[in-house]
């Protein structure tokens, strides 16, 4: 994590709002009520709450405490929170159980019939990497398997998000029977409609939060429907699209054809993908589909993730690796060209066809990094000469429209304000919108809704269009209704920390039990462990420009040692060389393999001086 311009408040265990990582306690998987009775006994005890689950985790003490941080109180919670990785197929088909979700017969039986009749079936998703994983799986397992198919994904540029209906009549063009709608559709009402209207039947997979009204298809697969019963919940797009070919691969199998489940399982690599892309939580069913996609990942690789990888060289490939590898060369595919170039990745018929695509997939990241780089700039530039004290808009008509989602991020990390990024596109206004910690975007921009054509998204991330001549009204609104409703406490990051050791805590057996936690991601982020007054030893900058900090943690009173590297945190290079200060840390614990010498190392998340200085 790189250094953010704005100073965070450290948040130790026990401090308000702490809870980092803490898995939801909702989601099937999580078994923090397991040994709550525990809790609440060693809480009315003099005793260290956690101390009978570090006995019972063979004295692991300082993981004792991130589990318990994490509402996991004892070893039978623990164990049901973070199954290990069970590659039992059978097993896990049973507990995924694509029939419980509501349409299911529906989907099944309608594209069944039209694989009989030969009907065609248009493929649509999004530009993104849940909309194109989505697509690639789907597509390659009805073609495969005797449907005749194409693909669709939106022109970003043109058509925007979602289902539309540039996309329903060019499904229908040609004698087109049938649409599948893959991380898009439950809420396009009228698109659908319109697909009806044109004799298209359609199947929509999708994983957002329906309306209270259901889109009128002949199936919607959507867990989050009110009428559905599946036990989980939190699915990414691809995972309905894969829940769906799993029952249509059980229904073959039942109808005589061999091995189609066992080759859908070659594709569970995608999925993960999706989820660690997505931002889904990683929990429950989510957490064992990764598991199985990344084991494949590393046992046999696609040649797509071994050629988007090349420049990120390492033993394992993890879940921070599809976030920060694979994820951002997809989507720039649909950002700068388009999102199609992802389908034919991860469809190639050959390795020489895949390199090709690959090359343009590289090219147009390599764009995407030093367009939003020169626009950022001028966004940071723009901030300051609004000096706003909450929201800020900023716009200028050159601004590229398939990057302004990761201009806006990154002036939130920069000036931590909830931040719009507006573009010309065609007659109006179009943009993205991004938010800090707790802060309800969505319910900002409706207050401004007066001022904009359209707007959709949650909490936390938003597009809008607006009139020219708008402009000046919507960022005087956004900016006051920022003013008026963000708290105190949301005006500066928060830097949440899982458990406050001491470094001589922290063993190779710490790590490798803290290995079976991953693969981590939301609700199931990565301990951030934190130590306070510690020496730095030896510091000294690493990488281009000196950008980086490596240095050595030592305890001052037991003189342990940790190696430690800040990534971003070049610029506390003179404080670190001062022998006089002490230093909190924050980091993750892991081992850095490097020319066959194994040792622990820190990856820092956070540095600051001591309170107390020395």
């Amino acid at each position: 994590m790189s250094h953010l311009a704005v100073e965070r408040v450290w948040l130790w265990p026990g401090s308000e709002g702490t809870g980092n990582g803490a898995l939801d306690p909702t989601a099937p998987g999580d078994a923090s009520a397991v040994g709550n009775s525990a809790a609440q006994e060693a809480a009315a005890s003099d005793a260290t709450p956690w101390a009978e689950l570090a006995h019972e985790l063979g004295g692991e003490t300082a993981l004792a405490q991130v589990f318990w941080n994490r509402k996991l109180y004892g070893l039978a919670a623990v164990r049901a929170a973070y199954p290990p990785l069970n590659l039992d197929t059978d097993a896990m088909e049973a507990d995924l159980q694509p029939w419980a979700l509501a349409d299911m017969d529906a989907a099944v039986a309608g594209l069944l019939g039209a694989r009989e009749a030969g009907e065609l079936v248009t493929v649509y998703g999004d530009y993104d990497v849940d909309g194109t994983t989505s697509v690639a799986l789907v597509a390659h397992f009805l073609r495969t398997h005797g449907w005749p198919v194409r693909t669709y994904i939106p022109d970003r540029t043109k058509e925007g998000y979602g289902l539309g209906s540039i996309g329903v009549e060019a499904a229908a063009e040609g004698g087109g029977s049938w649409l599948v709608a893959l991380d898009c559709g439950i809420k396009s009402h009228k698109e659908i409609a319109l697909a009806n209207s044109l004799g298209l039947r359609v199947v929509v997979c999708d994983h957002h939060t329906p309306d209270a009204t259901l889109p009128d298809a002949v199936a919607v697969l959507n867990a989050k429907r009110a009428d559905d019963h599946h036990p989980f919940k939190e699915f990414s797009a691809c995972g309905v699209g894969f829940l769906l070919c799993l029952a249509l691969a059980q229904r073959l199998e039942g109808l005589g054809s061999a091995d189609v489940r066992k080759e859908l399982w070659h594709w569970v690599d995608l999925v993960a993908v999706s989820i660690g892309a997505d931002l889904v939580p990683v929990v429950g069913l989510n957490r064992r589909l990764v598991q199985m996609g990344l084991h494949r990942m590393n046992h046999a690789p696609r040649p797509a993730w071994t050629t988007l990888l090349r420049s990120r060289r390492r033993a394992v490939l993890t879940l921070e690796d599809v976030g920060f590898g694979i994820a951002p060369r997809i989507n720039a595919a649909g950002r700068m060209a388009h999102g199609h170039l992802a389908v034919d990745l991860l469809t190639a018929p050959t390795e020489e066809v895949m390199e090709q695509v690959a090359g343009l997939v590289e090219a147009h990241n390599e764009d995407r990094k030093s367009t939003d780089q020169s626009i950022l700039v001028e966004a940071l530039e723009q901030v300051e000469a609004f000096d706003a004290d909450a929201g800020v808009v900023l716009f200028a008509p050159h601004w590229h429209k398939g990057v302004v989602g990761i201009v806006a991020q990154r002036v939130v990390e920069d000036v931590y304000k909830p931040t719009v990024v507006l573009t010309q596109s065609g007659e109006v206004l179009a943009g993205s919108a991004r938010s800090v910690e707790g802060f309800d975007l969505y319910a900002a921009l409706l207050a401004c809704s007066p001022h904009l054509i359209q707007f959709g998204g949650h909490r936390a991330a938003a597009g809008m269009t607006l009139k020219p001549e708008d402009l000046d009204a919507f960022r005087a609104a956004f900016a006051a209704y920022c003013e008026q409703q963000l708290r105190p406490e949301q005006r500066r990051p928060r830097l949440r920390l899982d458990a406050e050791v001491r470094l001589h805590e922290l063993t190779p057996r710490t790590e490798l039990m803290l290995s079976r936690m991953a693969p981590f991601g939301v609700q199931n982020e990565a301990v951030v462990w934190g130590v306070r007054g510690v020496r730095l030893r030896y510091a000294r900058p690493v990488g281009a420009d000196g950008k980086h900090l490596k240095a050595v943690l030592e305890d001052p009173a037991s003189g342990a040692r940790l190696d430690w590297i800040g990534f971003g945190w070049g610029h506390f290079l003179e404080a670190a060389q001062n022998p006089d200060l002490l230093f909190d840390a924050a980091f993750h614990l892991e081992r850095n393999d490097y020319q066959g010498n194994v040792a622990l190392q820190g990856k820092g998340v956070g540095l600051r001086v001591h309170p107390l200085g020395s």
